[in-house]
């Protein structure tokens, strides 16, 4: 695609060739750089008021706060040479800057209302419609080139809003000749006066002096009239001369007649078209319906775009994608239900209590084995000489098969916090001999306690008299 539409060129230039033009006299406002206005942009506009204009420019436009018009307007817009200096300051809004509030400076009055009727306007609503309430240039700028500079702010404002059919200016009744001179005069072959109708209806207009003039500038005065059409050969020349300063693709590389070949291909599946401005052809684009879809699809995000297809068929692989991914998340709910589940059935296993359960449940089935090998060690004549090796054996045998739970590996990929999971540092025969206190064992029996010759004696007299 290539373009080079009246006033506006598109071909982009070096830095240095600014710098050139600037050795050589001047600026090359081509090359002029903007963007919204911010609240550091400030500092650098405020000096373009220094040396009297401060006054000249409150008459004009009845404020000077910078400040406030970057925070309060619609489009506060910065003009900037290519290495970041501010050059110029221009501010757009929905309404004159003059029709204000008396105390919060909002504007109250509709002037859709009043416009039509004190001004032989056309067809002027806020919807198509906006205000330059704000312009300022420094002294870098020549004030033969502000109107080149306004110009560029204009299209910058067509091109971000593209319903826009013309820009009005509300020049104040009160401002002196010598202030309009000054401030707008530079500017005013961008804009044409909008006779009045009923002028006298502005006194009735609060904010609005009734000597005020309206001025418009139309979409066309900086953005010609575009036609689009298909391409013949007679657009050959224009077009040669828009693709040799604008691409690449020079006629000296690809041959003086590929433009035309181009043109001449033309067929069902590709078209060639030209943007004309004042029977000259600006513009050229070749469109085809030859299109790999499957290269697009790899190298860029085309969903947005229905991935190329017919809507549809997106709706019905949206719907189905729609049914899987529910399918999905029902198998990862059940999933994760199925881990809690087991998370929770893990953790009450290494319990405390459950360990003693499950030790308890051990013992009764081998009720028999343990009784019988109890009774043979009792038998034995040197029973109660029994030494500490041969009573850890006698466990050790009762406890054979037995294993305290510790928390399994599932704990590894399946994190917890849940505060009853412990892990058991006991041994299994100190873990059994802590239980014993709960089948009967005097507290502190295995330290010592109770331990007296006459304890069985002691026990049958209070069964004895326990009788009586």
């Amino acid at each position: 695609v290539h373009g080079d539409i009246s006033g506006i060129s598109v071909q982009m230039e070096s830095k240095e060739h600014l710098l050139e033009e600037e050795k050589g006299g001047g600026l090359n406002y081509e090359l002029l750089q903007l963007r919204r206005a911010d609240y550091e942009d400030a500092n650098a506009i405020m000096p373009f008021l220094e040396g009297g204009k401060r006054t000249k420019y409150l008459h004009m436009y009845s404020t000077t706060e910078i400040m406030h018009l970057i925070e309060t307007s619609f489009l506060p817009i910065v003009v900037l040479l290519p290495d970041g200096q501010v050059v110029a300051f221009a501010t757009i809004d929905h309404s004159p800057l003059g029709i204000k509030g008396q105390l919060d400076k909002k504007h109250y009055n509709k002037w859709e209302d009043w416009l039509p009727v004190a001004f032989d306007a056309g067809d002027f609503i806020p919807f198509n419609t906006v205000w330059l309430t704000f312009f300022i240039c420094s002294d870098k700028i020549e004030v033969e080139k502000q109107k080149d500079v306004i110009k560029r702010v204009m299209q910058s404002v067509y091109t971000s809003l593209h319903d826009l059919n013309g820009i009005l200016f509300l020049l104040r009744g009160d401002a002196t000749p010598e202030d309009e001179e000054y401030c707008f005069q530079p500017v005013m072959d961008c804009f044409k006066e909008v006779m009045p109708k009923k002028r006298e209806i502005l006194s009735s207009i609060r904010g609005v002096h009734v000597d005020s003039k309206l001025y418009y500038s139309p979409r066309t005065n900086v953005l010609p009239y575009v036609e689009i059409r298909i391409a013949n050969q007679e657009d050959h020349d224009d077009l040669a001369e828009v693709v040799n300063r604008q691409s690449e693709m020079h006629t000296d590389v690809h041959g003086e007649f590929f433009i035309a070949e181009m043109i001449a291909s033309q067929n069902d599946v590709k078209k060639a078209l030209v943007a004309q401005v004042k029977e000259k052809a600006v513009g050229l684009m070749e469109i085809t319906k030859d299109v790999d879809i499957h290269t697009l699809h790899k190298c860029f995000k085309l969903e947005s775009y229905d991935n190329l297809l017919k809507p549809e068929f997106m709706d019905a692989v949206r719907k189905r994608r729609d049914v899987i991914r529910q399918e999905k998340l029902k198998i990862e709910e059940e999933k994760r239900k199925e881990d809690l589940k087991r998370l929770k059935e893990e953790t009450i296993k290494c319990n405390i209590i459950s360990q003693r359960v499950e030790l308890q449940e051990f013992c009764k089935s081998k009720e028999a084995a343990v009784v019988k090998r109890l009774e043979d060690t009792l038998a034995n004549a040197e029973a109660s000489k029994l030494s500490r090796e041969e009573v850890e054996k006698v466990l050790g045998e009762i406890l054979e098969g037995f294993a305290i739970r510790q928390p399994s590996d599932f704990f590894i990929t399946h994190e917890t916090d849940d505060v009853e999971l412990v892990c058991n540092i006991q041994s299994e025969r100190e873990f059994f001999i802590g239980t014993l206190t709960l089948f009967g064992l005097p507290d502190g029996y295995m330290e010592g306690k109770g331990h007296f010759a006459d304890q069985g004696k002691k026990s049958e007299e209070e069964i004895e008299k326990a009788k009586k």
